[in-house]
């Protein structure tokens, strides 16, 4: 069974490892983007202000390295659909689907769902993937997972676009202190955060800040979260079903 499966967990893998690209590629975007820091001092109040200048779009590789991640996922879906009508554990009583036909069934309406795609594979097996449908879970990551890869491969590239991830400032020897919040869109010249130094404070001491960008979807089904939130979702799910399933795929 597991020699079977060796496609899909192999796409699984590939798309995980895309994935740690585009973390990769993100953060080494962001570094590139908050560095140096633009720092202002008002005298009058004594109060240091960070700011983040002009920062430009992301680069298009980022949405290939998503896109690739995303149509990997799907793909591993489809090759376990694959084994389960080609090799089911017990014997079918139906026509296999043809070879060139077979995908895994992802679908948001009860109406329009069908198994033509999987003809051949276990009742069971059948039974499990209906239950797992979007219709039946509702918000979903096999729903999200598929509007991403048809949009990618039919459509257009993904659009991202920077946000604020994470925020840190060593306060200790800070009187006041204002940090923009995660998950907050960046603007040209935002500001990103305020601080008032303790009278006794050391002022040349390291407070930080630390400010990570992340990326979150520009439109689509996923428009406004968080990339790698999304993804890590989506590889869970499609780890947890190729589990679920593969008993029904003979030795």
């Amino acid at each position: 069974m597991a020699d079977r499966l060796e496609s899909a967990w192999l796409k699984l893998d590939r798309a995980h490892e895309h994935r740690e690209t585009f973390s990769r590629l993100g953060t080494e975007r962001g570094h590139e983007i908050t560095r140096p820091w633009p720092l202002s001092h008002d005298p009058e109040n004594d109060e240091f202000t960070l700011t983040l200048g002009k920062v430009p779009s992301p680069k298009p590789g980022l949405s290939l390295v998503l896109g690739d991640a995303v149509h990997n996922y799907r793909s591993a879906l489809d090759h376990l659909a694959f084994q389960l009508v080609k090799h089911p554990d017990r014997k079918p009583r139906e026509k296999r689907t043809p070879d060139g036909e077979i995908s895994f069934p992802i679908c948001a309406s009860e109406k329009t769902y069908c198994a033509k795609s999987i003809q051949g594979a276990a009742d069971r097996a059948k039974d499990e993937i209906r239950a797992i449908q979007p219709f039946n879970l509702g918000w979903d990551p096999l729903l999200v997972l598929k509007k991403l890869d048809d949009r990618d491969k039919h459509r257009t590239i993904h659009l991202v676009t920077h946000t604020i991830s994470a925020g840190f400032l060593r306060n200790d020897v800070l009187a006041s202190s204002w940090l923009i919040g995660a998950k907050t869109p960046i603007k040209d010249a935002r500001v990103l955060a305020r601080w008032k130094f303790r009278p006794d404070a050391d002022r040349q001491a390291d407070i930080g800040p630390f400010i990570g960008l992340g990326f979150e979807f520009a439109e689509g089904i996923a428009k406004g979260a968080e990339v790698l939130g999304v993804l890590d979702r989506i590889d869970y799910t499609v780890r947890a079903v190729i589990d679920r399933l593969a008993r029904y795929v003979a030795p």
